[in-house]
């Protein structure tokens, strides 16, 4: 009788390790993004109570209140609304946020982005800014990402699997080339490449096949840059 691994909700787990004593590999579940490289931080969006503006050589100054959800740092994008100084020049969407102080205890300090416009003195104003959750590069180097494992259903299935996978690079690098990769075991030497990109940019594929149990990204000729990084997620 052949062994189908672990049976978990009317799912069959694939049980297959590349060492008996490493945990097992994080399940992909349909809809749901799995990061092979890179993360997403939790919690609801950044809600912020806009207080003073300022704008000096082209960056601009908000000082605010967090309101709701985590400090935020410069991988966010920051959206105001509400305010008046300047006829509403501050009321921006998703600017790439680049200075951020604000004190953990209070909630109360300063948020800098690029703003093209004359200089404004410190004045007090009042709207709101939104900041989603961000998400967060990882370190670019010459590796593969984590083993996701591949839900597959009880009784005979030979519906096609469609893969979309997607790159982009907070801090981009020179070259690289990025390869989704796929095996029945997860053992280095069974995965086989399915699609390759060399995007340094953003890059959104998608393919479509019939049976893999296993699906990881890896990353090589990495060069050039100043301390890249990446995001790298895979949908099924």
């Amino acid at each position: 009788m052949r062994d189908r691994g672990p049976v978990l909700r009317g799912c069959l787990i694939p049980s297959y390790n590349a060492s008996p004593v490493a945990p097992p590999p994080e399940l992909l579940l349909p809809g749901v993004p799995g990061y092979a490289f890179g993360s997403k931080a939790t919690g609801p969006t950044t809600l912020l109570q806009i207080t003073q503006v300022a704008l000096t050589s082209n960056v601009a100054t908000v000082t605010v209140l967090v309101r709701e959800g985590n400090i935020p740092t410069t991988s966010g994008l920051i959206t105001i609304t509400g305010t008046s100084v300047a006829s509403g020049s501050f009321n921006v969407t998703n600017k790439a946020i680049t200075g951020v102080s604000i004190t953990a205890a209070t909630g109360v300090g300063t948020i800098t982005f690029a703003l093209v416009h004359a200089d404004v003195a410190p004045t007090a104003d009042a709207g709101q800014g939104l900041i989603p959750v961000p998400e967060i590069g990882e370190a670019l180097t010459n590796v593969s990402s984590v083993p996701f494992a591949i839900p597959e259903g009880s009784g005979h299935d030979t519906n096609e699997l469609t893969i979309t996978w997607s790159t982009f690079f907070p801090s981009a690098p020179g070259a690289v080339t990025m390869t989704l990769q796929a095996a029945m075991i997860n053992l280095d030497a069974q995965y086989v490449t399915l699609d390759s990109s060399t995007a340094t940019t953003t890059d959104l594929r998608s393919i479509t096949l019939t049976r893999f149990r296993f699906l990881r990204v890896t990353a090589s000729g990495v060069s050039g840059g100043s301390s890249p990084t990446s995001v790298v997620k895979i949908l099924i």
